[in-house]
């Protein structure tokens, strides 16, 4: 399909009404799209898959990490996207806070803080502070922005 063609296949799912979407749907996705799920989406749904079909999918390292991300979302209701450095397993975190040094542990697949696993290290520095944190800022994994920097950039 060419360009041309792919975007007039998207410009016509505008005029089609919902009996027609579900058939283009059936068509692309070789499924009948679930009943709950209105015009609108259909439409982006088929546009997408159309652009898939043209274009190629997303990479395999990509749908990796997104499984690894619903299943961090699925476990502990959060995302920490910046997880994704790499800790090696049995790595310690230490990490001074009013007085207190907390020592984390990074596990295959999750953290080891004061006996009790967490999917992130940001659920760590919650816990930790009593208030919402980087998990990767707090444990020095990630340096915050300089703010002079910010300032001269901006202009």
């Amino acid at each position: 399909m060419t360009p041309y063609e792919l975007s007039a296949a998207i410009d016509g799912l505008a005029a089609m009404n919902s009996v027609q979407l579900r058939k283009a749907w059936h068509r692309v996705y070789g499924t009948v799209p679930n009943k709950g799920l209105g015009p609108s989406l259909m439409r982006r749904g088929i546009a997408y898959r159309l652009q898939e079909q043209a274009y190629g999918g997303v990479s395999a390292a990509t749908l990796r990490t997104l499984v690894r991300l619903a299943e961090q979302l699925n476990k502990s209701g959060d995302l920490d996207v910046e997880r994704q450095l790499s800790l090696k397993t049995g790595t310690r975190l230490v990490r001074e806070w009013h007085g207190r040094t907390c020592h984390v542990t990074v596990l295959e697949n999750s953290f080891l803080y004061e006996d009790q696993q967490y999917a992130s290290l940001s659920q760590i520095a919650r816990v930790v502070t009593g208030t919402k944190w980087s998990g990767p800022r707090f444990f020095g994994l990630r340096q915050r922005s300089d703010p002079a920097a910010r300032v001269s950039a901006r202009g």
